[in-house]
C-alpha cells in the first residue's frame, strides 16, 4: 500500500503530538510513546490487511479503531460527517440522473491517509518549535584539581519532618533518624522548605535564591503548563550545575516520573524503564486505556512500584561504577509522595479507588492519608538500603537525603507543608548544615556559590497545579 494509506499510524502520531504539546515535558519524553504508539497502529493495520486481504478496507478499519481507542472524537466526527455528506451527495446525484462521483474504497483510503498525515504534520509544528527552544548546550566541565568527593543527593519527595509525622500521623520516626545518625548522617531537627511544590523548591535549590529572584521565573506566566516549562528550562541552566562543572563534576540524574522536574541538561540521564507521568496520562485519557484499566486496574500501581525500585537500583548501580571524574548524582524518588502503594512491610496497596478517573499523584481520600505512615516506614527501609549501598561503594562520598517539602494532611496545620526531611553525611572537616537548613542553601554551599541566606524565614504556597503562582505563608516559623 502507498504511504498515504497508512493512516492509522499517522492518527496515533497526531494524538501523541497534540497531547505532548499540551503538557510541560522535555522533548525526550516524546519519543518512546510516539514510536510505540505508531508501531502498534501499523501492526494493527497490517493484521487487518492480512485478515481481510484488502489493503483499503484495512486502512479504513484501522483508522476508525485507532480514533475510537484514542478517544479522538473530533477527527472521528469529521470523518463520519465527511462520509455521510459524500453518501448524501451520491444519492442526490443518482436521483437527478447525474453521474456518480466515482468513489471507491481506494479513493476513500487514500484521502483518509492524506488527511491523517496532514493532521500529524500540523501537530508536529509546535513540537518542533519546542524542541528547538528547549535545546540548550550545557557548560563545559573543567579539569579536576585536588581531591573532589562524589556528591549524591537523594530527593525523597514529600517526606515530612519527624515532628510533623508525629503531630499529623502519630508516627514515631526516631528509629529512622537513629539509623541515619549511626551511618554518619546529621539529621536536621528543624529543616524547612520555602515552597510547597516540587518545581518551586527545586528552582530555589539549584539557584540558591528565592523564586522571585530568578529572572526567568518572574513574573510567572498565567498558563500552568508554561509555568512548568519555564522551571524546566531554568533548571537546565541553573548556576549550581555550572558551579559543579567548574569543579570538574559530571552531572548524572535518575529522574522521577515527573518529566518536567528533570535536569534536562545533565551529562547523563539514567531513566528508569517504567511509565512516565506523560505516558500514564496518554493511556489514562484514551478509551483503550480506560478499557485496559477496567480489566487490570492494578497495572498502573505495579508500574509505579517498579519505578521506585528501578530508581534506587539505578542510583546504586551508578555508584558501583568506577569513574575517572567526580560525579554529582541527583536521584528523585517519588515516595512517600502519592500514590500510596506500600504498607509498612512493603506489601502492595492497590492505590486510590477513584482511578482511572482521577490523578494518582494526589491524595484523594482520608483512606490515602491513613495509609501514608505505612508508606513512610517502607520508604525508610528503601532509603537505608540504598544509602548502605552508596556508602559501601564510595565511603568518601557526600550523601544528602532530603525532601522538597512536607505533606500537610487535609485539615491539619498548614505549617506542616514546609517541614521537610534533611540529613547530610559530610566529610569530618566540613562545616555541618544549620539545624534549620532550607533546600535553597544546600547545593550552593557545596559549590561555594553566593546564595540567599533565607534569614528571616519566608515561605510560599503554590496554587494547585500552578507552581509559580505563589501566596506568602503568614503563620509561625516551621
Amino acid at each position: 500500500m502507498a504511504l498515504a494509506r497508512w493512516s492509522a499510524g499517522a492518527f496515533v502520531a497526531a494524538y501523541v503530538l497534540i497531547s505532548f504539546s499540551a503538557t510541560p515535558n522535555p522533548i525526550s519524553a516524546l519519543w518512546r510513546p510516539l514510536l510505540v504508539g505508531v508501531a502498534a497502529a501499523l501492526v494493527l493495520q497490517l493484521l487487518l490487511w492480512l485478515a481481510m486481504r484488502d489493503g483499503d478496507r484495512a486502512a479504513i478499519g484501522a483508522a476508525v479503531v485507532v480514533l475510537v481507542l484514542s478517544a479522538a472524537w473530533v477527527p472521528l466526527a469529521v470523518l463520519v460527517v465527511a462520509v455521510v455528506w459524500l453518501l448524501v451527495v451520491q444519492v442526490h446525484r443518482r436521483r437527478r440522473g447525474e453521474e456518480a462521483l466515482g468513489l471507491n474504497r481506494r479513493t476513500v483510503a487514500r484521502n483518509l491517509g492524506v488527511f491523517a498525515w496532514a493532521f500529524a504534520v500540523v501537530a508536529a509544528v509546535p513540537v518542533i518549535g519546542w524542541g528547538i527552544t528547549s535545546s540548550r548546550p550545557a557548560a563545559a566541565r573543567a579539569e579536576v584539581t585536588g581531591t573532589v568527593p562524589d556528591i549524591v543527593v537523594l530527593l525523597v519527595d514529600a517526606y515530612p519532618r519527624a515532628d510533623s509525622l508525629a503531630e499529623q500521623f502519630g508516627l514515631d520516626n526516631s528509629p529512622f533518624v537513629a539509623a541515619l545518625t549511626s551511618r554518619g548522617f546529621r539529621v536536621a531537627a528543624h529543616s524547612r522548605s520555602n515552597y510547597t511544590a516540587t518545581w518551586a523548591s527545586l528552582s530555589s535549590m539549584f539557584y540558591g535564591r528565592y523564586v522571585e529572584e530568578i529572572p526567568d521565573l518572574t513574573p510567572p506566566p498565567t498558563d500552568p503548563a508554561e509555568q512548568y516549562r519555564r522551571v524546566m528550562l531554568a533548571l537546565g541552566e541553573a548556576p549550581v550545575l555550572d558551579g559543579l562543572r567548574a569543579r570538574g563534576y559530571e552531572i548524572v540524574t535518575v529522574p522521577s516520573p515527573f518529566d518536567s522536574a528533570e535536569l534536562t541538561s545533565a551529562d547523563r540521564i539514567v531513566r528508569p524503564p517504567q511509565w512516565s507521568s506523560f505516558e500514564l496520562s496518554l493511556i489514562q485519557h484514551s478509551l483503550g486505556g480506560q478499557l485496559a484499566f477496567s480489566v487490570a486496574p492494578g497495572i498502573a500501581f505495579d508500574q509505579h512500584r517498579a519505578r521506585l525500585a528501578s530508581t534506587l537500583q539505578l542510583l546504586g548501580d551508578e555508584m558501583a561504577q568506577a569513574s575517572s571524574t567526580p560525579r554529582f548524582v541527583f536521584g528523585h524518588l517519588l515516595s512517600p509522595h502519592a500514590p500510596v502503594v506500600f504498607t509498612a512491610d512493603g506489601s502492595p496497596v492497590q492505590g486510590p479507588a477513584c482511578f482511572p478517573g482521577c490523578n494518582i499523584y494526589g491524595m484523594t481520600s482520608e483512606a490515602d492519608w491513613a495509609a501514608f505512615p505505612g508508606q513512610v516506614e517502607h520508604t525508610n527501609e528503601l532509603v537505608l538500603a540504598v544509602v548502605d549501598r552508596i556508602v559501601g561503594e564510595d565511603p568518601g562520598a557526600i550523601v544528602i537525603v532530603m525532601s522538597d517539602h512536607g505533606s500537610p494532611r487535609t485539615g491539619e496545620a498548614p505549617v506542616n507543608a514546609f517541614r521537610n526531611l534533611f540529613a547530610a553525611r559530610l566529610p569530618p572537616d566540613w562545616a555541618p548544615y544549620e539545624d534549620d537548613v532550607t533546600p535553597m542553601t544546600v547545593l550552593a554551599r557545596l559549590t561555594d556559590l553566593p546564595y540567599t541566606s533565607g534569614d528571616p524565614y519566608r515561605g510560599w504556597f503554590s496554587a494547585g497545579l500552578e507552581p509559580l503562582t505563589l501566596t506568602p505563608y503568614a503563620g509561625p516559623d516551621p
